[in-house]
């Protein structure tokens, strides 16, 4: 089978973090609602994202190292969309007790399946062009995730479900394509002078990102925005605004990255960004919620790249990635049921949003 190298291989990457992301946000978004509607409690909702987070968490960690060890990286990924694949069916099969269970499998294979997707665009990349393309990688995912929203109280349950198995089979086929046997398809890179983050400073960016960004997961969110809005389609619409938003914006703190460096304009939305999670969280009014997910959306984006980017090292790129993955993913997992118990006190709430703040600002010195 034929394989693709350099610009052409981040082009097929970027259409898997479309499609893939798609798929799995549409899953995620009509089996939260079912949770949310069913049993109306937005604790329940938030132990979704946990039950994904903790099955991510694991695999994420042990699929990276694996693909660090082995020349076929590409049947990991394989194996995790496919998964994928079967997990959406075994929606259909089962009865809504058993969710939670079948989310911590579709966490399982998300965390075969991203992490390596991930290494690959830093290794198909330019490293002066690796902020950029990982800004673009993430950018499509977005686009899926809005999509997901947009689309989700318009279809059927069954049908979108069905829609999400069909779309991670052809999510596996394009990793088949860029996914060679050989390594010798990456570029290899010139060894980086300056010194890599310390691993502390990885730890508590990745702690502090995981736990800022649970709060967009599409479990949790679809529950606040049902919560507050009442039914799909209005949840739907403001969801999509906002994630609209949340693009545009997205790409206008992108360029002003390539303009002023990162490395300010990370520490500036360290700090910001939990006033945005707060005010998403608290948020009075429709126009309110809708503009928080907006900022808060663009401002995580525009971290993520960075916080990803310290990952990236001369040896065990792999391991690293899966660190990063597997702790984001464990406080992502944290956060949701925590803030979903915290929400009636806003003293706790608000400490909470503030200690992972300090935490992203700290790590940030070494950005």
């Amino acid at each position: 089978m034929g394989h693709l190298r350099g610009d052409l291989a981040l082009i097929v990457l970027f259409m898997i973090a479309l499609v893939g992301t798609f798929a799995g946000s549409l899953l995620r978004v009509i089996t939260a609602a079912i949770i949310h509607e069913t049993f109306g409690s937005l604790m329940l909702t938030g132990l979704l994202v946990t039950a994904f987070m903790v099955g991510r968490a694991v695999s994420s960690f042990v699929f990276a190292s694996l693909s660090d060890r082995i020349r076929a990286y590409n049947v990991l990924a394989l194996l995790g969309f496919a998964l994928a694949s079967l997990t959406a069916v075994l929606h259909m099969l089962l009865p809504v007790w058993a969710y939670h269970a079948l989310r911590a499998l579709f966490g399982v294979a998300c965390g075969a399946a991203w992490p390596i997707a991930q290494r690959l665009v830093l290794e198909h990349a330019r490293p002066e062009k690796r902020h950029r393309a990982m800004s673009i990688y993430f950018g499509m995912g977005m686009i899926g995730v809005t999509a997901s929203y947009a689309v989700f109280p318009l279809v059927r349950e069954d049908v979108a479900l069905v829609l999400s198995a069909i779309l991670f089979l052809a999510t596996a086929c394009g990793v088949m394509i860029v996914f060679p046997e050989k390594r010798g398809v990456t570029r290899r890179e010139t060894r980086a002078s300056a010194r890599p983050p310390s691993v502390r400073s990885l730890a508590l960016a990745s702690i502090a990102f995981g736990g800022l960004v649970g709060v967009l997961s599409q479990d949790f969110l679809v529950g606040l925005a049902l919560m507050k809005f009442h039914t799909r389609v209005s949840a739907g619409l403001a969801l999509t605004l906002g994630s609209v938003i949340g693009i545009v914006l997205s790409y206008a703190v992108g360029w002003v990255i390539d303009r002023t460096g990162s490395r300010l304009v990370a520490k500036v939305l360290a700090l910001i960004s939990p006033l945005f999670v707060g005010a998403l969280v608290l948020s009075p009014t429709p126009e309110v919620f809708v503009l928080s997910v907006g900022a808060t959306r663009s401002a995580l984006a525009a971290l993520r790249p960075q916080i990803l980017a310290m990952a990236k090292a001369s040896r065990g790129t792999g391991l690293r990635v899966g660190v990063v993955n597997s702790l984001t993913n464990v406080s992502t997992a944290c956060v949701p049921p925590l803030l979903g118990a915290l929400l009636p006190s806003l003293g706790p709430l608000c400490a909470l949003l503030l200690a992972l703040g300090a935490m992203m600002f700290v790590s940030s010195r070494e950005w």
